[in-house]
């Protein structure tokens, strides 16, 4: 009897996994949220938090009082969303749900450096943070 297509999508992904997990000697169990695999993704999206942190005190540090506030209102706001985010990404994904967790927390990261990396690095004369401090009037 053929198998359908779902069943062979699955074992494709199973064996994906599995190899992924036998080349990094990770295991395919689940953990709790905040811990580690072992898988690469792991490692990634901890470079990019520090790199993420770094660039927020950066932006944090040139902004005056009335855009620290709203940075940090927004810096909090977008924890929520990517935790939410990544949560729903890899809901039900069974023994790979760390693996996609990581991996979405990530890009979310990245995408977000990138986003406070613009607020440092505007193309303004004089170089200020875009959109955090008060113009003088």
């Amino acid at each position: 009897m053929p198998l359908d297509r779902q069943t062979v999508t699955h074992r494709r992904l199973f064996g994906a996994v599995a190899a992924l997990c036998a080349l990094t000697g990770a295991s395919a169990t689940a953990q709790a949220p905040g811990k580690t695999t072992g898988w690469p993704q792991d490692a990634a999206f901890h470079r990019e938090d520090v790199l993420l942190n770094k660039a927020y005190r950066q932006v944090l540090a040139e902004a005056d009082p009335g855009g620290r506030a709203v940075l940090r209102r927004a810096e909090r706001d977008w924890i929520r969303f990517r935790d939410s985010e990544c949560a729903v990404e890899s809901y039900g994904a069974g023994t790979i749900t760390q693996m996609i967790l990581a991996s979405c927390l990530k890009d979310q990261t990245d995408s977000r450096l990138g986003d406070l990396r613009l607020l440092l690095f505007c193309p303004e004369e004089p170089p200020t943070v875009c959109g955090l401090k008060q113009s003088p009037r």
